[in-house]
Parts: C-alpha cells; sequence; structure tokens
C-alpha cells in the first residue's frame, strides 16, 4: 500500500485556506483578472511601491507640502507592498495583495475560533471543531462590511482582520500566561495599527471578559494571576505600539496642526453629524444587514426574511451551550457590540453621544463613526454560529424523526395508502432497498451531512447575497483597474529634471478622470515625484479674487503649477481662465492629447434596475444630443400619472412638486454617479395634467469620455422625496466626436526657494489679503540672504544666511507651531507668517548657521526605539522560556521507570469492574 502525501489531519487542516483562498479570488474576480491597477477613493495603489516610499510617508512625521503625517501607521501595508512589488511587479503586487488581505481576513477568525474552541473545550471531535471554525470564518469573510472584500483592503482591514486574533489571544494568555499567547498578541496589535481602532474594539472584549472572569474566580491567587496577566498584556501592547502611540499621543498634547486640529470632539461631535454616520439601526446590525441609505453611493437593502435564521441559530447556540459560561458571555459581548453599533439610534443612542462627546482629544473623535464596532458584532456571530450547527442538525434531526414516524403512522391507517403501500411492496423495490442494512445505514448517515449543509447554507447565503450587491453596485465598477495616462508619466519627468527644491500644485486634485469615472482622492498629488500642495489652499479664494496668486504659492512654496483638464468634476475652462489671468505666472510647457470618445451608443438599457422604469413613461423630448462643455437648455413634454393626481399633485408646479430630469452614462442609471440632473426653470400647462417642462444650466463636461449619455426623469416633493421611479426618456448623442486633453505647467515668477527671507514687518502679518494688497513683488528681505539650504530630510533643514540686519527666516511648510530653529544652542519658536507659513524671527547678524527642525519627528524616533526594544525583550524571554521547557522536558524523559509489582486484590477488582 502506497503512503499517502498527505495525512487526513492535515488535508483536512488545508481545506480551509483553500477554500478561503477559492472564495476570495471569486469574489474578486473583476479585480483580478482583467490589465492594469485597481483602485479607487483614497485607495492609492497606483503610487510606486519602493523603498524610497516607505522612506518618504511611513518614516517622516511631516509630510511636505501638507502637514503632520500619521503615516507610520501604515508602515506594515507599505512594506508589503514593497516586498510584493519586488518579487512579482507593481501590478501583481496590488493584486496579490487584495487576495491576501481578503484571504486573511478569512484565516484569522478562523484561527482564532478554533483556539478559542481548543482552549476552553467546547467540542471534542476534531470534525466538529473544523466545521464550527470553518462557518465562522467564511461568515466573517463574506460579510459585506468586510473592506478586503467591498473596499479595496483599506487601512479597516488591518483592524478588522486582526481583531479576533487579538480577542483570542488575549483572552488565552488571561488564563493560561503563556508567553506565545503574550508575543502573538502584541504582534497582531502591530498588524492592526493602520487603523488604530482596536484598542475600543479589544477594551469592550477585554474588559467583559475581565469581569467575567473575576466573578467567577473568587480564590485571591487567581485574581492576582489576571491583575499580573492583564497588565502584561497592556503593557506589551502600549510597548509593541510606541512607534505611534507616543508621536501622535505628543502631537495631541502639543497641539501640533492639521489634523491634530481638525480629529478633536468639538470639531468632529455633534448629535446631528452622529445621527448621519449611525447608519445601522439595531435591527439591521442584528440581522447582519442595512437598510437603503445614501453615503458616497446608493446603499440598497440586503437583509430580509432569510436573514432570520442568523440570530436564531445564534440563539440555538446559546441554548445548547447555557452550561458554559463562556458562550453566554459571547452571547452578551453580541448584544453589546449591536447596541454600540446602532450609534445614536433608539434605544441607547443619546448614551453613546454623551461617551463620544466627554472622551478627550482624538479619541472621542474616532467614535463619531460608530460602524467601525461592527468587528464585535461579526466575531460573536462567528463563533456562536459555528458552534450552532452541530446542536442545531441534532435537534432538527431528533425531532424530524419523531414527526416523521407520527405522520408516518397517521398515513398508513389510510386504507389507499395500505393498497398503494402492498403494490409498491410487490415491486420489491423497497426490500431491495430499505431492507440492506448497509443501505439504510448509509442512508442514516448522510441524513446528519445534509442537515448541517443546510444550516451552514441557512447562514452564509443570506450574508452572501449582502455583500454580492454590495460587490455589483459599488466594488467592481469603481475598482475596476486603470492604468495612469502616460502623459502623467511625461509630466513627472519634466518636473524631476527641474534643479533646485521646491513643490508643485496640480489643479484640480482628486475627483472623477476621463479615464478613470470614478471618484480619485489624492490624484494626482500623490502620484508626483515632487512634493505637491493641495489646489484647495487657493481655489475658490484668493484664486478667484487676484491677479498676484504667485505670492501665495510663494509661502506655500510651490515653484510650478500643472494644470489638466482630464477631471470631468469640476469646471476646468474656469480654473484655466484664472491662472491664464495671474500676472506671476508664467507658461513653461504645454501637451495636448487628443482622443476619441468611447462608443456607448449601443450600451444595453438597465432594464432590471428596481430604480427605474422603461415602459409607460410620462415624459417626452425632442432633444437628441448635447455639445460637450455647452450650457445647454431642454424642453420635455410630461404627462401627470393618475396615481399622482389621486394624491392631489397635479396644475402648477411649485416648491413641494415638481420634475428633475437627471443624466447617466449610457446603460446605467446610479445617483452616486450622475453627470447632470436639474429642476424644472419654466413651465408650460396645456391642462391640469399635460404640458411641457423648460429646463437650463444643463452640462456635460467637455471631455466626458463617452459618445453618449441616457436621460431620465421623476416627479418629486418639497423634500426632494421620489414621487416616482425614474423614467427613462432618451438617450442623447454627445458631439463633437473627438476631443482633447489640455496640460499646461506655469512657473511661479515669485517663488523664492523653500526657505527664504523677508523682512521684520511681515511677522505680525496673519492673513491672505494684507499679502495680497501689499505692493512689492520682491518676496526676499534686502536685509538677508540664503547662500546654502540643505534639506537633510522632510523635517530638517541646514540653512547658512548672510545678514546684514534682523530679518524673519520663512520655511515655506504649512504653519504649525512644532517647528523650532536653532541657532547657537538656542531655541526659537515660529510665528505664523500671513497664516501659511512657519517664521523665525532672527536678531544676529552676519554668517548664520540655522538648523530647522519638526518636534514630532523626535518622539518618533523616541517610539522606534521602544518598540524595537520590546520586540528584540520579547525574543529573547520567548528564547530563553522555550530552551527552559526543553531542558525540562529532556530531564523528565531521561528519569529512570521503575515497575513495581502489586499483588491484586478483591479492592482493585472490584474498582475496575465498577462495583462497590
Amino acid at each position: 500500500m502506497r503512503p499517502r502525501l498527505l495525512s487526513r489531519d492535515a488535508a483536512l487542516r488545508l481545506l480551509f485556506p483553500v477554500v478561503t483562498l477559492v472564495a476570495s479570488f471569486l469574489l474578486l474576480y473583476p479585480l483580478l483578472v482583467p490589465s492594469g491597477i485597481p483602485f479607487q477613493g483614497d485607495e492609492t495603489y497606483y503610487i510606486p511601491w519602493t523603498v524610497a516610499t516607505v522612506q518618504r510617508y511611513n518614516l517622516q512625521t511631516w509630510a511636505s507640502g501638507k502637514g503632520p503625517s500619521t503615516d507610520m501607521l501604515t508602515i506594515i501595508p507599505t512594506i508589503t507592498l514593497v516586498g510584493l512589488r519586488f518579487l512579482v511587479g507593481q501590478e501583481f503586487a496590488v493584486k496579490g495583495y487584495l487576495l491576501l488581505m481578503a484571504w486573511l481576513s478569512g484565516v484569522i477568525p478562523y484561527v482564532s475560533i478554533r483556539s478559542l474552541l481548543t482552549h476552553w473545550r467546547l467540542t471534542l471531535s476534531r470534525l466538529h471543531l473544523e466545521l464550527a471554525s470553518s462557518v465562522g470564518g467564511l461568515a466573517y469573510l463574506i460579510f459585506f462590511s468586510n473592506q478586503a472584500i467591498v473596499a479595496g483592503s483599506n487601512s479597516f482591514v488591518w483592524n478588522y482582520a486582526f481583531f479576533p486574533i487579538l480577542v483570542s489571544s488575549f483572552i488565552i494568555f488571561l488564563d493560561t500566561g503563556k508567553i506565545r499567547e503574550l508575543l502573538v498578541f502584541g504582534i497582531s496589535s502591530i498588524l492592526a495599527s493602520p487603523q488604530p481602532f482596536w484598542p475600543f474594539l479589544v477594551a469592550i472584549v477585554g474588559l467583559s471578559y475581565l469581569v467575567f472572569s473575576i466573578i467567577r474566580n473568587h480564590h485571591l491567587s487567581d485574581l492576582a494571576k489576571l491583575a499580573k496577566n492583564s497588565s502584561l498584556a497592556v503593557g506589551v501592547a502600549i510597548v509593541f505600539n510606541a512607534f505611534w502611540i507616543i508621536p501622535i499621543l505628543a502631537g495631541y498634547i502639543l497641539s501640533a496642526g492639521s489634523n491634530f486640529q481638525l480629529y478633536t470632539t468639538s470639531r468632529l461631535i455633534s448629535p446631528p453629524d452622529l445621527d448621519f454616520l449611525s447608519f445601522w439601526n439595531i435591527t439591521e446590525v442584528l440581522l447582519l444587514g442595512e437598510g437603503a441609505h445614501y453615503f458616497f453611493w446608493y446603499h440598497p437593502q440586503n437583509y430580509g426574511v432569510l436573514s432570520l435564521p442568523i440570530p436564531l441559530l445564534a440563539v440555538a447556540a446559546l441554548v445548547a451551550y447555557r452550561r458554559s459560561p463562556q458562550v453566554i458571555l459571547f452571547g452578551a459581548i453580541l448584544i453589546m457590540g449591536a447596541f454600540v453599533t446602532s450609534g445614536s439610534n433608539e434605544p441607547f443612542g443619546f448614551l453613546y453621544y454623551l461617551l463620544a462627546s466627554g472622551l478627550p482629544y482624538g479619541a472621542g473623535a474616532i467614535l463619531r463613526n460608530p460602524t467601525k464596532f461592527v468587528p464585535i458584532v461579526v466575531f460573536s456571530y462567528a463563533f456562536l454560529l459555528g458552534l450552532s450547527i452541530i446542536p442545531a442538525s441534532h435537534r432538527i434531526y431528533s425531532q424530524g424523526r419523531i414527526a416523521l414516524s407520527i405522520v408516518k403512522g397517521k398515513l398508513l391507517r389510510s386504507p389507499v395508502l395500505q393498497s398503494l403501500s402492498s403494490k409498491i411492496r410487490s415491486m420489491g423495490l423497497p426490500k431491495l432497498i430499505l431492507e440492506r442494512p448497509t443501505v439504510r445505514i448509509a442512508m442514516r448517515r448522510l441524513v446528519h451531512p445534509m442537515i448541517a449543509l443546510a444550516l451552514v447554507l441557512l447562514i452564509l447565503a443570506p450574508i452572501a447575497y449582502g455583500t454580492i450587491l454590495d460587490l455589483q453596485s459599488y466594488t467592481w465598477p469603481r475598482y475596476y483597474p486603470s492604468s495612469i495616462p502616460d502623459r502623467y508619466n511625461s509630466l513627472n519627468s519634466w518636473l524631476v529634471d527641474q534643479p533646485g527644491s521646491y513643490k508643485s500644485m496640480w489643479v484640480p486634485t482628486g475627483g472623477p478622470y476621463d479615464w478613470k469615472p470614478y471618484d480619485v482622492t489624492g490624484f494626482p498629488d500623490l502620484y508626483s515625484p515632487k512634493a505637491s500642495v493641495a489646489f484647495t489652499n487657493i481655489y475658490p479664494s484668493p484664486l478667484n479674487s487676484t491677479d498676484h496668486i504667485g505670492r501665495v504659492l510663494s509661502f506655500l512654496g510651490v515653484e510650478y503649477v500643472v494644470y489638466h483638464n482630464d477631471s470631468i468634476g469640476y469646471p476646468n475652462s474656469l480654473f484655466l481662465q484664472s491662472l491664464l489671468g495671474q500676472k506671476d505666472l508664467t507658461i513653461v510647457q504645454s501637451y495636448n492629447d487628443s482622443f476619441k470618445p468611447l462608443d456607448s451608443s449601443q450600451n444595453p438599457l438597465p432594464i432590471d434596475s428596481a430604480a427605474a422604469q422603461f415602459s409607460d413613461a410620462s415624459f417626452h423630448t425632442s432633444a437628441s444630443g448635447l455639445i460637450r462643455g455647452r450650457v445647454a437648455n431642454l424642453t420635455m413634454q410630461y404627462t401627470i400619472p393618475q396615481t399622482l393626481v389621486d394624491q392631489g399633485f397635479h396644475g402648477q408646479f411649485w416648491d413641494g412638486f415638481g420634475i428633475m430630469i437627471h443624466g447617466f452614462p449610457a446603460g446605467t442609471v446610479d445617483l452616486s454617479n450622475r453627470i447632470f440632473f436639474a429642476t424644472v426653470a419654466r413651465q408650460n400647462e396645456t391642462s391640469d395634467t399635460t404640458g411641457s417642462a423648460f429646463f437650463s444650466g444643463i452640462e456635460v463636461a467637455g471631455n466626458y469620455p463617452e459618445s453618449s449619455i441616457d436621460l431620465y426623469a421623476n416627479f418629486y416633493d418639497g423634500s426632494y422625496r421620489q414621487l416616482t421611479p425614474l423614467f427613462y426618456v432618451a438617450r442623447l448623442t454627445l458631439t463633437p466626436d473627438r476631443m482633447t486633453n489640455q496640460f499646461l505647467i506655469f512657473k511661479n515668477d515669485d517663488f523664492g526657494g523653500s526657505v527664504f527671507t523677508q523682512n521684520l514687518s511681515v511677522a505680525p502679518s496673519n492673513n491672505v489679503p494684507s499679502l495680497l494688497a501689499s505692493n512689492t513683488t520682491t518676496l526676499s528681505s534686502s536685509a538677508a540672504t540664503v547662500t546654502k539650504i540643505d534639506q537633510l530630510s522632510n523635517v530638517e533643514f541646514d540653512v547658512t544666511v548672510y545678514a546684514t540686519a534682523p530679518f524673519v527666516l520663512v520655511l515655506a511648510e504649512p504653519y504649525d507651531p512644532l517647528w523650532s530653529a536653532s541657532l547657537y544652542g538656542s531655541q526659537l519658536a515660529s510665528v505664523p507668517v500671513y497664516g501659511l507659513s512657519d517664521g523665525f524671527v532672527i536678531s544676529l547678524t552676519g554668517t548664520l548657521t540655522i538648523k530647522l527642525y519638526y518636534a514630532l519627528q523626535g518622539y518618533f524616533i523616541d517610539g522606534g526605539w521602544v518598540s524595537a526594544g520590546g520586540l528584540v525583550a520579547s525574543l529573547i524571554v520567548s528564547i530563553l522560556v522555550y530552551r527552559r521547557r526543553i531542558r525540562t522536558e529532556v530531564a523528565l524523559s531521561s528519569r529512570t521507570v521503575s515497575h513495581i509489582e502489586v499483588p491484586v486484590t478483591n479492592e482493585i477488582v472490584a474498582i475496575e469492574r465498577g462495583t462497590d
């Protein structure tokens, strides 16, 4: 007999990882197979993943042109992508990363549930253990809010994926004190740090388990062990994460700028804000679904009657394991998590608001989005649902047999059925099948697996349904792989070739593009090899009110402004007019790219959409086309449906009743991807229910990338609530059929360098209007000249200045009070210059060497050393403990075992037989 390649146990353990990998690939198939890089929104997978990227974004606490940075949080994802790019290249690195994160979000909860079930000995059968862990892992994987599946593996996925192992390792360490579990907890906390919400999640579960353990253990030694182990776990988590905890905490305490001023309780926590972000009520949370709502895109309702087995089976697990306090605890954690996840919704929403508004610094602001607590709910459900399968299937089987025997007895009393039974028996078929013991046993053995499989499908089917809805509506179209146009590479190459230290400004930044018709938040700023400044610093004001915008750009450190009109979400022509009107901006490079729009005239109508109606339309128009980039008017005939007339809607339109028209890409009807909309500007009635409506101000972007759009219309009331479905009106052709994208590079003639000097008069100035109102066009001070700038990093400059009188040294970076200047051992604090930059008042003269430094970097370095020291110390302790355990095992195995003959007595025989 040939030996097996894999043992049965090994094959069983490999089964779930393989199934999870296949499921992840199938769910992400539209993002992984087509050529290009999948990205959208805030996901910046298009940037080059190199070691320089780690240095630029993750190892410095200052992002040039933007302000203080917390990108040290994302160092793990960045290193992962850099490593994958080194192995397989940029495109496959991103796709491999997406697949890896989806796979981990299923495997990690599987391992965690398996560890807890083994630790608590809740199931002794290996097969039952695998089934419970696998069901829980799959439920966690395919949940609709798993960002690894539906949101391009954004930073939240690290929090979501590693939460289960944080919980399991923390609980097992509290109970056993094993160093291995402590190390797993600490390392997992680092991996979860890209979204530092895990302390809140672990705190809820950890404190619940601590209270539970204290109630169950009354011995002083047990309480001392709990106190020691919990303190060790908290200490290890703090030490391991010191690299981000220390600088971020210092940023809040020292009042750094940018995000440290935004993420405060007073700025972000308000009842309307919490009500808006509390998307899910308690019913939706318990059914693992969400109701229809709009947030960036239209979320369809993804739960229904078929979702009811989910809470019912969780209750079944609680009933079946009612004597297990650990299972009851998970039920309590589920309920607690559900109420917290529902946020400001009733019944305890007012308590959530009091908690969020009462916490200091950024802690309360993190609570502004209660949906972040959903991992508690999903993991608790995953644990309970996995446990429910076996007892529920046994219960169904036993009750089914009883019911079947009762029904069978009643049916067999019927004369008709008795006659039919005798005829069937005469055929010999039942005797052939049912009277064979092996067949009957096989059929009985199939019943339990079939019931268990049906229960698994009852759990996973409604969860998968919600996820597939979101994938179809959001993920697959928005993250569809794209390629950055080559023109941006040539623009970047041109910028790199320019001498000196400077920043660029791309106008505009973000929004949809003719080559990517969905929002891309940070593009092209983050794609630029040169540090860039967001154009929102000058738009709409003061760009629209001055012809010397170069002065403002100089204090922002901007030498080159790059205009590109491939954006389809901004008024590009207005931007260009404003830039051309500036007296201190000069065009130094230009490109024109012509292209033919995609022919969408034959795209099929979305007739299966529940949001639109394609027959019995109440609207008609004679218009057949629109001119790109030109404001147009449109006239449409209407007929008010009888259903609206019966409700009192007829006659003259007013604020509480009217028509709205919508333009969508041909073949779609998605309100989150609407090209334009307009309401009635003028009405011409022919009767009380018919007439024509005139719409004005309709415009399709000049570079809209398709040849056609679809026009829809509906009646609405005063709150813009739809009174009717969207009626399809017509498909409009766009002209001309060829377009040109223009790219212009402007040079700022007022640019003075990344560090420059000013006269003392600018020190008290704190507003941009005073800068623009001045008549001077010379930025540098006549009393001092910068002779040399050594930019050692984003956070450190060595500047040499020759001065003949006191002056102000200006650092062309966003103002932040944590910048300081060191001059001959003295520290100089910064002052805001025009509210834009950091200035340092220097009264010494002569040749001066000045060091500029950003304080948070020091805290980051200190935190990094603490984390590194903690990791090394933990590794050393683990090695010592392991070596000690090995020595102990060797010593025990080397002991001589002596066999002692014990005479058999009547007492021993009685014990073996179980008698008294």
